[in-house]
């Protein structure tokens, strides 16, 4: 039986912190000396409650991408960092996403305030008026 192999955990850090936290509130109903049905049934309950409350830890660390730590910066990306010290930083786009309808915004540009404006749309005339331009052009 000495494969030299070890068990993996059952529960990390965070979850066995929730599990101890949770057993504590609980912990008159287990050390209850009744052995009735009523007192198992208030035992299970007590049970699925921390368990439920692991389980949401669980969840919590699988939806923020609680895998592994990202790997360390390489040389050659630590000096683009340098390079890039103190320049300004884009920390999205203001108002929505870059796939959102353009709707007019303020914005402010070397501190004044700017107007921002939907494109104009483009229309079928566009296109005809300049089919016949590249016609008469054509025609020589």
């Amino acid at each position: 039986m000495a494969t030299g192999k070890r068990r993996a955990t059952y529960f990390n850090n965070i979850e066995l912190e929730t599990l101890m936290h949770a057993y504590g509130e609980y912990l008159h109903v287990f050390r209850k000396k009744s052995n009735t049905a009523a007192a198992a049934k208030e035992r299970e309950t007590a049970w699925e409650k921390i368990a439920s409350r692991v389980n949401a830890k669980k969840a919590d660390a699988r939806k923020t991408g609680g895998g592994p730590a990202p790997p360390p910066l390489t040389v050659a990306e630590e000096l683009a960092l340098s390079h890039n010290t103190g320049r300004p930083v884009a920390e999205g786009i203001p108002g929505g996403s870059s796939s959102s309808e353009c709707t007019p915004q303020d914005t402010n540009c070397d501190g004044a305030v700017c107007l921002v404006e939907e494109p104009p749309q483009a229309t079928t005339d566009i296109v005809t008026v300049s089919r016949q331009y590249s016609k008469d052009f054509t025609k020589g």
